[in-house]
C-alpha cells in the first residue's frame, strides 16, 4: 500500500489518482450522499501539494529549468482541482505555476481541441 493506505504505490497513476475518482463520484454522480468524503478527499489532495508547493519555489518549470512532461503530467491534477473548485489547493507557487502552464499556446490548443468535440 501507498503511504495513504488507499493504493497500491506502484499501480497508482499520480496525484489525483484516487481522489479524482471519488471526489467526481461524490459531487456530481451522487451528490449529497457523502460530503463528509469529498471533504476528506479535497484535505488529503491538498496535503499531497505541500513539496510541489515547496518545489516550484523560485522555479519556472519543474524539472530542467525548461517545460517537461513533469509539467504536463502534474497540471493535470491542478487543473481537476480547479475544475473542482478546490481552492485551497492553489497556494502562490501553485497558482503562478499553473497560470503560466494554462496560458501556454499548446495548452490553450490542446484544451480548445477537447471542448470541440
Amino acid at each position: 500500500q501507498a503511504e495513504d493506505g488507499i493504493r497500491d504505490s506502484v499501480a497508482s497513476r499520480g496525484l489525483g489518482d484516487v481522489y479524482k475518482r471519488q471526489v467526481m463520484r461524490y459531487k456530481f454522480m451522487e451528490p449529497g450522499v457523502a460530503d463528509g468524503a469529498i471533504e476528506g478527499y479535497s484535505r488529503w489532495f491538498v496535503s499531497r501539494l505541500k513539496l510541489l508547493e515547496s518545489s516550484l519555489e523560485g522555479k519556472e518549470f519543474l524539472c530542467s529549468n525548461r517545460f517537461t512532461i513533469a509539467d504536463i503530467c502534474v497540471s493535470y491534477a491542478i487543473r481537476m482541482a480547479s475544475g473542482l473548485e478546490i481552492h485551497q489547493a492553489f497556494k502562490p507557487n501553485i497558482k503562478r505555476w499553473s497560470e503560466n502552464i494554462f496560458e501556454r499556446n499548446g495548452f490553450k490548443k490542446a484544451t480548445s481541441q477537447l471542448t470541440q468535440k
